[in-house]
């Protein structure tokens, strides 16, 4: 029996120009999760209108707190009482509900998981020096009155709802929260509206000033970054697993346990953070909006040199509000958010993925001619 031969005319060497190209490919596909390129700066687009009825602020207050609530209208907390839109990308706001409180800011208004009630916090500032500091309550979503606070968490930034994949017992009931620790740095916590108010450290040793905080539903991780400070705009992740266990046990360390999603950046100070419907992360600061792609792209959309821009985030609709401040250190006091649809962002082709496509079609119709000029060699054998 003939032994069979290893020849190169029965298993002909791949050609040089095939194998570069297989090697540019794979240098692209890893350059897609490589260290964040610097922003690319684009231009505002053009907002789909202006509110300009958001309600004042109290009288103690030196601003008006925005959010989004599930139906898609926007809810103002001035302070002393709440407001929600009268209709969709409307300028009349009407009054919900009011809180038995006075002398801070209004501090952050959310919804809760199931969007049944409606948390806010009094903040650290204030015409009255902030006597009422982190006092946070509730009421319905419907509209309603509260007199009694439900809890305090001082010098809070922003607060969110624990997410229904939680698996904390009575996780319907509990919010993320990020403040000042009390010195330079922030800490995330878990507050509970249902059980005395309780508030258990979950992340610490965040450096620098609070952040908002955005839950990311597609890979399940909880993102919070540095506001101010030699780390200001760096951006950590942590998962929902290891956060609900850190309820339960020990709190995370923020510098060694945080999966790091963007390093520092003046460009934003996490003034507003959310994820949209296609998976990017919006963020905002001191020059502007920044978008942030899950594989490393970013864009800066200027809104002024330290013109300190704050967002919001609209799933219902996949709008997103836009205001800034002007004065470099609160949000304008009586703010007009711009209105934009978030597809109006971020629409660039990424760079890293427009070349693979010309590399991987490159690929095939060089493997066509190949394959076509090595059947004529054979005869038409294969």
């Amino acid at each position: 029996m003939t032994s069979r031969c290893w020849k190169s005319t029965q298993f002909p060497r791949i050609p040089r120009f095939l194998i570069s190209l297989a090697v540019l490919a794979v240098l692209l596909l890893r350059g897609g999760s490589s260290a964040r390129a610097q922003s690319q700066s684009l231009p505002l687009p053009t907002p789909l209108t202006t509110i300009t009825g958001v309600p004042t602020p109290a009288a103690d207050a030196f601003l008006t707190s925005l959010r989004y609530g599930p139906d898609g209208l926007l809810y103002a907390w001035d302070g002393a009482a709440v407001w929600k839109q009268s209709g969709i990308n409307s300028n009349g706001f009407n009054q919900i509900g009011t809180i038995s409180t006075a002398g801070a800011d209004a501090g952050p208004i959310n919804f809760s998981q199931s969007g049944s009630t409606i948390l806010v916090s009094n903040g650290f500032g204030g015409f009255a020096g902030g006597s009422s500091n982190g006092l946070l309550f509730a009421i319905p979503a419907t509209g309603g009155n509260a007199t009694t606070p439900l809890g305090t968490v001082l010098n809070n930034f922003d607060l969110i709802p624990v997410p229904v994949s939680s698996g904390l017992a009575n996780s319907s009931t509990k919010f993320y929260v990020d403040s000042s620790d009390g010195g330079s740095g922030s800490v995330v916590s878990i507050f509970d509206d249902r059980s005395g108010g309780s508030n258990v450290p979950i992340i610490t040793g965040i450096p620098g000033a609070s952040t908002s905080l955005a839950f990311n539903t597609q890979n399940h991780r909880l993102y919070v970054g540095v506001g101010f400070g030699a780390d200001q705009g760096e951006i950590k992740s942590f998962a929902l697993s290891v956060l609900d266990a850190a309820y339960n046990g020990t709190p995370l360390d923020y510098n060694s346990q945080g999966l790091l999603f963007n390093g520092p950046d003046a460009n934003n100070s996490g003034s507003g953070m959310f994820f949209d419907a296609r998976g990017d992360l919006f963020t905002a600061g001191a020059n502007g909006l920044e978008v942030l792609s899950p594989s490393g792209q970013s864009w800066l959309y200027s809104t002024g040199a330290n013109n300190f821009a704050e967002t919001f985030y609209n799933p219902t609709n996949d709008e997103l509000a836009l205001f800034t401040a002007g004065d470099g250190i609160d949000p304008n006091p009586f703010p007009n958010p711009m209105i934009f649809n978030a597809s109006q962002f971020a629409v660039v082709p990424e760079p890293a993925t427009g070349a693979l496509a010309l590399v991987g079609g490159g690929l095939l119709l060089a493997y066509a001619r190949y394959r076509k000029r090595l059947k004529r060699r054979r005869g038409n054998t294969i």
